[in-house]
């Protein structure tokens, strides 16, 4: 297995689809999904325990953080791979219907 730090990141901006929904289509088709850390990083565990102050307001971070996630994306795709993206878009197109 090759890892590789290229991803496309997906966010969910219509209310029609629930993000645990859509990231167990992907999963359940063989795609796997990971987390948009660069959501709110104040609501990663690990940041429990640092001691941190917040000046801003972090809707947009609060909005990224739940409703975004990650595919993997690198140059060793196959064909395989586009097929079972295929697979979700079609099931994710029904269930909006």
């Amino acid at each position: 297995r090759s890892h590789s730090w290229m991803n496309l990141p997906i966010i969910l901006t219509s209310k029609k689809y629930k993000i645990a929904k859509v990231i167990k289509i992907f999963e359940d088709e063989g795609v796997e999904t990971r987390p948009i850390i660069s959501g709110n990083i104040l609501k990663h565990p690990a940041f429990k325990k640092i001691k941190h102050k917040k000046h801003i307001d972090l809707s947009n971070t609060n909005f990224i953080h739940k409703n975004g996630f990650m595919i993997g994306c690198h140059p060793k795709l196959e064909n395989k791979s586009f097929k079972a993206i295929n697979r979700v878009m079609e099931r994710l197109i029904k269930l909006s219907s």
